[in-house]
């Protein structure tokens, strides 16, 4: 039943995602998924958190955010993409102290999921690229460059000034250029 609620769930927004959500709530489908964030077995446990974020289980957020620490990388990516997509733009702000390296590949997933539920007049990325970990910075000129947040534009120029590193200073260059041109084409400068 809970893998049939969850199909339905993907299928329906509105009326009807809300109706199948209160369903999963009240028939108590939802202390089945987080019993599954429990599990030993790391394909049960991104079985349950995929669950409680197709949910839009809230509430769940502060257990997956510790469940992004682990060192699985398919647990961490799916825990990463849940917090984006259940608190949107707060949903990664908890990665500016995060003490692990972060991939390619996991930080492609995550700006996927950060796309989907981006909410406008976002103050909080920035605050990526004031982390101590050399990959969260990246990925916050990555949100920045893909999103084309122009308002950023200070707070990359501020990261070139005091970059940790000559790869990070490179690559807020390469954003700062790219936000500029986009920002000329579009006021029809060039």
């Amino acid at each position: 039943m809970l893998k049939s609620i969850i199909n339905l769930h993907q299928n329906y927004d509105g009326i009807y995602a809300k109706k199948l959500e209160n369903f999963y709530f009240e028939s108590g489908l939802i202390k089945t998924s987080l019993s599954k964030i429990k599990s030993q077995k790391w394909q049960v446990v991104c079985s349950g958190i995929q669950e409680l974020a197709e949910m839009n289980i809230t509430k769940a957020f502060p257990a997956l955010v510790k469940i992004s620490k682990t060192k699985n990388k398919e647990v961490k990516i799916i825990a990463l993409k849940a917090c984006a997509k259940l608190n949107g733009n707060k949903g990664i702000i908890h990665l500016a102290d995060h003490k692990d390296p972060i991939d390619l590949w996991t930080q492609v997933n995550i700006i996927g999921a950060f796309k989907r539920n981006y909410v406008e007049d976002n103050e909080d990325t920035e605050k990526l690229l004031a982390s101590q970990n050399a990959t969260v910075v990246s990925l916050g000129l990555k949100i920045i460059q893909t999103l084309e947040l122009a308002s950023k534009v200070p707070y990359v120029t501020h990261l070139i000034e005091h970059a940790p590193n000559e790869a990070i200073k490179l690559e807020a260059q390469n954003v700062l250029r790219f936000l500029i041109t986009k920002t000329k084409l579009n006021n029809g400068v060039f």
